[in-house]
């Protein structure tokens, strides 16, 4: 079987998803904040593609995970404007 190559939406959905993923779980308060924000930028084609294959299942995770990227983003903004000082964690 062989895979096709990747297009420029595969690559951003690929990429905002394992960046959200590492800055969410970063140790550190300051990169955690641009998670949910970083998450939220694949989110357009991942309900595109739920759309054009017409997968229910996909559409119902990818609006579940969207809102969970919101609720992450809205707390990294609200922080950040709060100017929460930044703690480590050791």
């Amino acid at each position: 079987m062989f895979f096709k190559p990747w297009s420029v939406e595969d690559f951003v959905v690929a990429i905002s998803g394992v960046g959200a993923i590492a800055l969410m779980g970063s140790r550190k308060n300051g990169w955690r904040r641009w998670g949910g924000i970083v998450g939220l930028v694949g989110q357009p084609y991942w309900i595109l593609s739920a759309l054009r294959e017409g997968e229910a299942g996909r559409m119902v995770v990818t609006v579940v995970i969207t809102a969970l990227y919101l609720k992450g983003a809205w707390q990294g903004v609200e922080a950040f404007f709060r100017r929460e000082p930044v703690q480590e964690e050791r």
